[in-house]
């Protein structure tokens, strides 16, 4: 599948146009047709849906939940259950595809992190049998999407001058470290990284991050992202102006990153570039899409970063919320893919008759009445109004 290149109207001293080449996108496994999505996560009237995963006190996917064993809140008021898709019921055996994509980000990854973040996720990939749709990717240091390897593309060269040929048909996780190492090495040498100014590189990430989910939008079944990152701010603080940054998408758009007064971080600045809005619409296209989002946030041993608003790691924090995912905080690239691999066959698919679009964020919270059950959900989610053509 080839997506459109997405180019953003740049701030004043941020850049000029960015222009992600994503061609490669899931090109070794076309996904099926739009109109083969269930029609829960492509949603009806104000029905709002969502995937929740419901696990057992050990960690262990719970499958034999009913929609009576359910409660959704929004705002504090009980609402009533529309419909319910039991994902991987245990009584009827249901198998839908699933699909995991592993984005590794260099260009939010310090240099000195990479290599012990690659053996990381090698660890993770290589017991993997092929049994799980998974795709491989990096952000390059230069804003790019670029496909290591998927599940689909089996073959795979061993590394230079390797006698260790796997079959043909072998996973590719079990070929994971050479594969990753050879993307690294092709990427980095394509040239050096372009965006100094930490405003360019968090436009440049979001600019990525919403064409992966243009992408997942068209393909059915439960989905998971699990981005390994340092995370990217999303409220920059600009001394000399800044203008409102805008994604693409089509015949509409929606604003990226809002330019404003509320600036309030560092004294001496005027203005400041909030990428909230990115992050709302964002947040939507996930829930629609079946898609929860993981991440992992890479750091340098002993490093501080703060939480409060606009932090990288505040970025990281609302995409799990908004998703019903999980934010892991030092490091557990392991741990992360295993979860999120197990996790997938605990989902369910619940949809409620929600208020109409007001433009503002409503807290979610849902509840199982089952003893002894871990209940994974949205904790909110951004109602967005139509955008006027």
């Amino acid at each position: 599948m080839i997506i459109p290149a997405l180019k953003m109207r740049a701030p004043i001293r941020m850049v000029c146009v960015v222009t992600l080449a994503a061609s490669a996108l899931f090109a070794h496994g076309l996904p099926p047709a739009a109109d083969q999505i269930s029609s829960a996560s492509a949603g009806h009237g104000n029905n709002r849906a969502f995937n929740v995963t419901a696990l057992d006190e050990k960690g262990q996917p719970v499958k034999d939940l009913a929609s009576a064993d359910f409660q959704i809140f929004e705002d504090g008021k009980p609402q009533a259950i529309a419909t319910f898709n039991p994902l991987f019921a245990a009584s009827s055996g249901k198998n839908p595809p699933t699909t995991t994509l592993i984005l590794f980000d260099l260009l939010n990854v310090f240099a000195g992190q990479r290599e012990n973040s690659a053996t990381l996720i090698v660890r993770a990939l290589q017991p993997l049998d092929g049994r799980n749709m998974i795709y491989l990717y990096l952000l390059t240091n230069h804003g790019d999407l670029y496909n290591v390897a998927s599940t689909t593309q089996q073959t795979a060269a061993p590394s230079q001058g390797s006698t260790d040929h796997k079959p043909p048909d072998s996973p590719w996780t079990q070929q994971a470290r050479p594969l990753l190492d050879q993307a690294i090495a092709k990427v980095n040498a394509l040239r050096i990284k372009d965006y100094q100014d930490e405003g360019v590189s968090a436009a440049a990430t979001f600019l990525a991050l919403n064409q992966l989910g243009d992408a997942f939008t068209k393909i059915p079944g439960p989905k998971t992202i699990v981005w390994i990152t340092r995370g990217a701010p999303n409220w920059l603080d600009y001394r000399y102006g800044c203008k409102d940054v805008v994604f693409s998408e089509g015949s509409e758009s929606y604003v990226g990153g809002r330019c404003g007064n509320d600036c309030t971080r560092r004294p001496g600045m005027s203005k400041c570039v909030d990428y909230t809005p990115f992050l709302q619409h964002f947040g939507g296209e996930l829930a629609r899409s079946d898609t929860i989002f993981y991440s992992v946030m890479v750091d340098p041993e002993g490093s501080i970063y703060g939480t409060d608003r606009g932090r990288p790691r505040d970025t990281l924090q609302q995409l799990a919320d908004l998703s019903g995912g999980r934010m892991y905080a030092r490091g557990e690239i392991d741990q992360a893919i295993a979860q999120s691999l197990q996790d997938v066959r605990a989902r369910y698919q619940l949809t409620y008759d929600a208020p109409a679009p007001d433009g503002k964020y409503h807290k979610l919270r849902v509840e199982c009445s089952r003893k002894g059950v871990i209940i994974e959900a949205p904790r909110g989610y951004y109602a967005e109004q139509p955008r006027q053509k």
